[in-house]
């Protein structure tokens, strides 16, 4: 069954929707104060979308004062704030002290269907499987995303253990490209059993792009979503006219609306 006990608004961005359901399968704490949507991870304090403030902005404005004191109550300490506006332009409205903040908007795009996709040859695009292959995912996310402190070497193990609980509680599946034992490729697909299944962390070595990895890894587990999960449509978030999101769009995925975030630090705002 689809969980319960975060409703949303009407109006709230598909993006920070699925988000919202990934984030409660995979441990976050999840708790709705009228207007705002508080999300802390305590088992990873250091994920900055993990641990924010989402506001409803939909309707006569959201109360931005009460939106901060929640966060500073929340995170004592956090020296740059997380809002993420729950509806897609253009229904939001900013007072000029938040409007401080850096503003990004990332797309949201589905599809009632899984790609089609051809496997490269000599690749095998299957589930991981073991201790080995979700050692070689923390070792593709963490070159690609040129993880090297400890801080974001900690970030990355408690994301992924946090992705593998889910997997193995039957939320989801993470898929790996392979070629021989080398794992070139990997995402996750995740749902609640509601009508969504949302794709997470497309990654492809930089050795492999442009090689057709991430399409078939998309096909495989978009099929598997649909089967297996009984999703209706797949849904897909990313940068506006980036690669991925003209990948995506190749492969079927149309843009549903977008994904509002604001952040900083604090003392940009004057208060």
């Amino acid at each position: 069954m689809p969980l319960t006990g975060i409703t949303g608004s009407p109006s709230m961005s598909l993006g920070h929707r699925t988000d919202l359901v990934v984030l409660r399968l995979t441990g976050s704490d999840i708790t709705e104060h009228g207007p705002l949507t508080l999300v802390r991870t305590p088992s990873n304090p250091t994920y900055r979308w993990g641990n924010f403030v989402l506001v409803d902005d939909s309707d006569d404005g959201a109360d931005w004062f009460e939106a901060l004191g929640l966060f500073r109550s929340a995170f004592p300490g956090e020296t740059t704030v997380r809002f993420g506006i729950a509806p897609s332009p253009p229904m939001i409205v900013l007072p000029g002290y938040i409007a401080r903040l850096d503003l990004e908007g990332d797309v949201a795009l589905v599809s009632d269907a899984a790609p089609s996709a051809p496997v490269p040859d000599g690749m095998t695009v299957r589930a991981l499987e073991d201790d080995g292959d979700w050692a070689a995912a923390f070792e593709l996310q963490r070159v690609n995303n040129g993880y090297e402190d400890d801080a974001d070497v900690d970030f990355l193990t408690q994301q992924l253990a946090a992705y593998r609980g889910a997997v193995e509680r039957g939320s989801g599946r993470w898929f790996g490209a392979f070629v021989g034992e080398a794992l070139v490729g990997g995402l996750g697909v995740f749902s609640d059993g509601g009508p969504d299944a949302r794709y997470q962390s497309v990654d492809t070595h930089p050795d492999w792009r442009r090689r057709g990895v991430a399409s078939a890894m998309l096909a495989a587990a978009g099929r598997w979503a649909l089967d297996a999960l009984g999703a209706q449509r797949l849904v897909i978030v990313a940068e506006r006219d980036s690669a991925a999101m003209r990948l995506y769009e190749r492969l079927g995925f149309s843009e549903v609306d977008v994904q509002l975030r604001l952040s900083g630090p604090q003392s940009v705002l004057g208060l």
